[in-house]
């Protein structure tokens, strides 16, 4: 029989406060990402760029 590890309620929180920032790293730097994007899209539609 396998048994299953479960975090305490310590162990819990330490792991989620050690999640959260690099969580909120990724969203930040996936929303920077989005909007250069969209920055040279723009660019390239003003320029007549490639379509497409």
């Amino acid at each position: 029989m396998h048994k299953t590890h479960h975090l305490n309620h310590r162990q819990a929180l330490v792991y989620g406060a050690t999640l959260l920032p690099v969580n909120t790293f990724f969203k930040l730097y996936l929303r920077d990402q989005e909007r250069a994007q969209q920055k040279v899209n723009r660019r390239q539609g003003m320029m007549g760029g490639p379509s497409g």
